[in-house]
This record gives C-alpha cells, sequence and structure tokens, in this order.
C-alpha cells in the first residue's frame, strides 16, 4: 500500500524534506492497539496506533501496484535510521506551525495545508473510526471471535446430547423399579394368603375375596408399568413378560383352580403349593434386576397345581 501524505526523506544537498513515495507493506495487526507497516525499498518499519490513521482506501480495479492508500494523520520523516513520526497540525495548531517554519514549498507539499477543512472532518472522524475501518485490513479477531462461538455452540449442544442421555437412562431405570416392585408385590400377595390360609384355615373364602382384588390391582400395575418400560426399552419389557410375570400369572391362576376344587384336599394342596412357590419365587426375586438388565434369564419352574 502507499501513504498519503508520503513519506518523506531529508535531501543531503538542500536540507530539506522532499516526499518519499514508496510501497508499504503490512505485517502485523494488533488490535485495538497498533499496526506495523514496513518499508518496500529500505526495510524501515513503522508502528501506528489507530488514531494516527485517517482511513485506508482500496486501489481502482485496474491499478494491480498496490492494495490502496492508508492516510494518516502524522508525518514519516524516513532520514534516520529510525524512522520517526510526528502529527500533521491542525486548526490554531497548524497556523502556529506555519508561522515557526514559514517554508512555502513544504507547507505546499502537505495536502492537509491546502485543505483545511478537511483536517477538521479526518479528526472527528478518526475519533469514531479509531481502532474500526484501519483494522478492518485484517479480521483475525472477528474470525477468532467466530471460532470461539462455535466451539461453545458445539459445547453447549453435546452438553444437551448428554443430559438427554441421563434423562432417558434415569426414566429407563424407574421404569425397570416399578416393573420390578408390581412383581414384587404380587409374589408378596401369593405368599400372604397361602400362609395366611395354611394359620387360618377357616377364613379361606374371607383371604380368597381380598386375595383376588389384591392381584386384580397388582396385574393392573404390572401391564401399565411393563408397557412404560416397553417405551424406552422394548427387550427388557420382553424379557419381563416371559419371565417372571408371565410365571406370577400362572402360579396365581393355578392358585385359583386349586381354590376351586372345594373340600379338604384344597388345603391341603394350597399348603403344598406354599411349600413349593416360595422356594420357586424367591430364585426368581433374586434375579429380578438382573433379568430387567439383561445380565440373567428367568428361570422356568413347574407351576405347583
Amino acid at each position: 500500500m502507499r501513504l498519503f501524505p508520503p513519506a518523506e526523506l531529508r535531501d543531503h544537498g538542500s536540507g530539506r524534506l522532499q516526499p518519499s513515495d514508496d510501497l508499504w507493506k503490512l505485517t502485523a495487526v494488533n488490535p485495538p492497539r497498533s499496526i506495523t507497516l514496513v518499508n518496500g525499498r529500505s526495510g524501515q518499519e513503522i508502528v501506528l496506533a489507530p488514531d494516527h490513521v485517517h482511513h485506508f482506501t482500496s486501489s481502482s480495479p485496474a491499478d494491480t501496484s498496490c492494495a490502496g492508500t492508508l492516510e494518516l494523520t502524522m508525518r514519516v520523516d524516513l532520514t534516520g535510521e529510525v524512522p520517526t513520526i510526528s502529527p500533521i497540525p491542525s486548526g490554531p495548531a497548524r497556523v502556529n506551525a506555519v508561522t515557526l517554519h514559514p517554508s512555502p514549498a513544504e507547507v505546499r507539499r502537505s495536502w492537509f495545508a491546502e485543505h483545511p477543512s478537511q483536517v477538521f472532518l479526518g479528526v472527528a472522524i478518526s475519533i469514531v473510526i479509531a481502532g474500526g475501518v484501519a483494522w478492518k485490513i485484517n479480521d483475525a479477531q472477528q474470525a477468532a471471535a467466530l471460532a470461539k462461538e462455535r466451539r461453545e455452540t458445539a459445547a453447549q449442544l453435546e452438553k444437551e446430547k448428554r443430559d438427554a442421555a441421563a434423562q432417558r437412562e434415569k426414566e429407563t431405570r424407574e421404569a425397570k423399579e416399578a416393573v420390578i416392585k408390581a412383581i414384587s408385590s404380587g409374589s408378596h400377595q401369593i405368599g400372604s394368603f397361602l400362609l395366611n390360609v395354611q394359620l387360618h384355615p377357616e377364613r379361606i373364602d374371607e383371604e380368597f375375596a381380598a386375595h383376588e382384588r389384591n392381584m386384580t390391582r397388582i396385574g393392573d400395575e404390572m401391564m401399565k408399568s411393563n408397557t412404560a418400560l416397553g417405551q424406552r426399552d422394548p427387550a427388557a419389557a420382553d424379557r419381563m413378560h416371559v419371565g417372571p410375570i408371565r410365571q406370577l400369572t400362572e402360579t396365581d391362576t393355578c392358585l385359583t383352580a386349586i381354590y376351586g376344587r372345594g373340600g379338604e384336599r384344597r388345603l391341603h394342596d394350597l399348603v403344598e403349593m406354599r411349600r413349593r412357590y416360595l422356594a420357586a419365587m424367591a430364585d426368581i426375586a433374586t434375579l429380578l434386576p438382573a433379568i430387567a438388565d439383561g445380565r440373567a434369564v428367568p428361570k422356568d419352574f413347574v407351576v405347583p397345581c
């Protein structure tokens, strides 16, 4: 790019500063503090602050010699080994500078001296655009912000995914626990009925009526909870249905058949059923969680009818 006004170089013959319209290369951008330019001819380097830059104007499409012109509010002096920069006077300071240094040729070389109104406009604009328009030459900061936003979005999506998986796992676990609780309640109800009949045979009809009511309620709970489990883990629901639930249902059906026989034999068969049933269901009860998780298969047993 070129600088406007061009950098100056002191002529050793006349002792006056002469324009040196060199090409400069932007080598570093450190928003919002500074930019670094390197002279393409001499290799000299200058560092400019945001308010040293008025604005950047790109070259016409037909001009391929440089990217454009960087208009400055500072003069650049290349006379020494290390370049120096100094403010271009404006307003009263410009008048004083002309009075103290009344070199018409030097003043005429300054575009700002010939367009004082633009100097005041430039000051106002530089306050607004300092660290803005000039820094659009390099969009590294915007790219970094966009990359950060994308990382944060990806992290949020991953967290939501983990949370959703954890919630599904929690709901599945609760559904299994509900099925296990219903099966355990049914097993306990059958065991309680058989024990009460053995202890109080004279109350067998009353106990059986209460047993039927309880088993109807428990059966509904088993089916409802296992249906809910099937919506979250169909394989687990199938294991529970063909295993413990089926065995419990068949056992209760057998119990009802024995009760319906009547006579003295009925009581004998119910007591025998209790002895065999307790051992069989004890094995099943210990396996219920493992059966639900697929770590064990239900043990078949002969319903003691």
